[in-house]
């Protein structure tokens, strides 16, 4: 079956949803909150790699958090920025994500 994406849930269902996670996940939680040098970061990326802005404000967070696999439909395909590895969930060669070429 084609993945379609869906509505947007309604408040509650929302928070219920990210109250569910916190209660689940609490300590497993690390958030980045925008500040001049990541937005400068963001600005940087933009320029020196070609993203949007909000997408390079997603992927300086994503660097400020070490975080080493990006998952998001939004970025090519295993493309490595910096660090960080963009992954399409709905793609289904992801057999290789742990082999890593630098761009």
């Amino acid at each position: 079956k084609p993945i379609r994406k869906v509505g947007s849930p309604n408040r509650f269902e929302t928070w219920n949803l990210v109250d569910g996670l916190r209660v689940f996940t609490q300590s497993d939680w690390y958030v980045i909150c925008p500040d001049s040098t990541l937005v400068m970061e963001a600005i940087r990326g933009r320029r020196k790699h070609q993203l949007s802005f909000w997408d390079a404000l997603i992927w300086a967070s994503a660097k400020k958090a070490r975080v080493q696999y990006l998952y998001s439909e939004d970025f090519q395909h295993k493309q490595i920025i910096e660090g960080v590895q963009f992954i399409n969930p709905f793609v289904t060669d992801n057999d290789d994500i742990g082999r890593r070429k630098e761009k």
